[in-house]
């Protein structure tokens, strides 16, 4: 699962500002994370099980979802993380 999928440290991502109004900003999160790229409907539903805005994001730059690497390790992956 999420064979096309790249590690990445501390990315930039799209979080929801808390007030008033709704408003999206960036945010550098800390950590590891992986940029992963869905291919399949089994992919797409493991990505909606996963928490968004917590140990899921939106990117700020470039396609795919930001997930916590804590996070996909809930999954069996293939090859493991590395």
């Amino acid at each position: 699962m999420f064979h096309l999928r790249k590690r990445e440290d501390d990315p930039t991502a799209i979080v929801v500002a808390k007030g008033d109004k709704v408003e999206y900003r960036t945010k550098r999160l800390s950590g590891k994370w992986w940029r992963v790229y869905p291919t399949d409907g089994k992919e797409v539903m493991a990505l909606q099980m996963i928490q968004h805005q917590s140990d899921k994001f939106a990117p700020a730059f470039g396609g795919g979802a930001l997930v916590k690497e804590a996070a996909l390790l809930q999954f069996k992956l293939s090859p493991t993380l590395e």
